[in-house]
């Protein structure tokens, strides 16, 4: 199949890298964003070897690198003591190992980075304030819903699918280095562990911004969605009694950067595919953020059905294809996102959860998508 007309809902990380990697592929494609302009939410990404690999093959190693922080390692300490209860290396070794870097990145500047792509191949290949209507489909030979987690295209797919609030609400902040003191910011990456609680730190734009999710077991529910503001007195009196180092990075959260959501948990779709219209990325499969794998797997969608798209002679066949290699693999890494959240908040970390953290993250890491 060659030059195929496609259509892609929505101008995210995944949207995006779909659209790059079928204009490397000598597709036509046109996203459809129906925000008035382009953007990003304000907040860290991981991008692990699996998603880094994706983005080199497609021309951008040296704009990630650009923008990317590399730890040296990840430490994980106990909320109220501060004692180290485990530290895994990162930096060169993990690259050593699975053959492709690993970074901690903002997401409005790796957004950045896929839509100036993107627009260079084609600078009317994106479409500003164009809000799906579900007609889209009988205009092109593939439509790619990629529309997030409140997915409309997933409803024309799938129906309705039930929600479960999962008792966790999540707060996310961004942090200007400059209000901590250096110690705080050292290692660059650290996650803190207490009971029904923890939260994740690390630093973006060269360590000038300290990025966190916090994350509390709550009974009240909360609205899904990143964009909910949250006042700064809710996330302290959740973290009442933690280190004096957390509570610094969450004291000085500017108010205009603090936000919270409430995680809810999807049974693995049944289908991504009806007719021409596929699915990818939270569209497709939202995940808990407990493994940090929304975004890569976004990215492992698209370069799987680009490369699906050039080795099979119909449509039907490369989306068939697609399907059955991406829906165990995401089921599995949500699955996986399930059970992280529990070996936080019942401290079980040390050797044995390094360990079985490693075997786990081998799998997702060395993944290829485009070999897949």
């Amino acid at each position: 199949m060659q030059n195929l007309k496609t259509i892609v809902i929505g101008a995210g990380l995944g949207g995006l890298t779909a659209a790059l990697a079928l204009q490397r592929a000598g597709h036509r494609v046109k996203v459809h964003e129906q925000a008035p302009s382009l953007g990003e939410i304000g907040a860290g990404v991981m991008l692990s070897p699996n998603a880094t690999r994706i983005l080199i093959k497609l021309g951008l190693g040296d704009a990630i690198r650009e923008h990317g922080t590399v730890p040296a390692y990840t430490a994980v300490r106990d909320a109220h003591t501060g004692q180290e209860l485990s530290n895994v290396p990162i930096g060169d070794s993990l690259e050593r190992r699975h053959g492709a870097p690993f970074y901690y990145i903002h997401r409005v500047d790796l957004h950045s980075v896929l839509s100036r792509a993107v627009l260079s191949n084609d600078p009317d290949a994106i479409a500003l304030s164009c809000p799906f209507t579900g007609e889209e489909s009988y205009d092109c030979d593939l439509m790619i819903g990629a529309d997030g987690i409140k997915s409309r295209v997933r409803s024309l797919v799938s129906g309705d699918i039930p929600t479960q609030f999962t008792g966790n609400v999540a707060w996310r902040g961004l942090v200007p280095t400059e209000r901590l003191r250096p110690e705080i910011c050292q290692p660059e990456s650290i996650i803190w562990v207490g009971p029904k609680r923890h939260i994740v730190r690390y630093g973006v734009r060269g360590g000038t911004v300290m990025n966190y999710v916090a994350l509390a077991e709550q009974a009240a529910w909360q609205d899904e969605g990143w964009n909910v503001r949250a006042e700064l007195s809710d996330v302290l009196k959740e973290f009442t009694g933690w280190h004096p180092d957390v509570l610094e990075i969450l004291e000085n959260t500017p108010p205009e950067s603090c936000f919270k959501w409430g995680l809810f948990d999807r049974a693995p779709l049944p289908t991504w595919i009806k007719g021409n219209i596929v699915l990818l990325g939270d569209a497709a499969h939202p995940m808990l953020p407990f493994m940090a794998q929304g975004a890569a797997t976004s990215m492992e969608d698209a370069a799987t059905l680009t490369a699906y798209l050039g080795r099979h002679a119909d449509l039907e066949s490369a989306l068939n294809a697609y399907e059955a290699e991406r829906l165990p693999r995401t089921a599995w890494i949500q699955q996986q996102s399930r059970a992280n959240q529990q070996l936080y908040h019942d401290n079980k970390t040390g050797a044995a959860f390094d360990e079985d953290r490693a075997l786990r993250s081998q799998k997702i890491y060395d993944y290829d998508a485009f070999a897949a």
